[in-house]
């Protein structure tokens, strides 16, 4: 599942479009990749302009990070939760489900 901020001049879009949760345009059109393999949930930053955190860490561009229930994940300035294969708004609206 790609994560980033549509845009109509571009071909590849993202699947999980957070232009709605992004008033300042902090998340990259390609900003992130999460995926699970063998029972692990896994991030990694596309190489984002403003980067992917997990708990307030800043993820190295192109490594893979293991993600656990309750992490914060923060695209460019927009944070949610991690839970369950769910990632929330901070306001506990589910926004996607794997």
């Amino acid at each position: 599942m790609i994560i980033g901020r549509s845009n109509p001049y571009r071909d590849k879009q993202p699947d999980l479009d957070l232009s709605v949760f992004d008033p300042d345009n902090s998340v990259s059109n390609l900003h992130a990749e999460i995926w699970l393999l063998n029972g692990v949930w896994r991030v990694l930053d596309l190489g984002s302009m403003n980067g992917t955190y997990i708990n307030g860490d800043k993820l190295v561009p192109t490594h893979a990070n293991e993600l656990h229930n309750g992490d914060i994940v923060t695209f460019g300035k927009v944070s949610l939760e991690f839970q369950n294969g769910k990632l929330r708004s901070l306001g506990r609206r589910s926004i996607i489900t794997y």
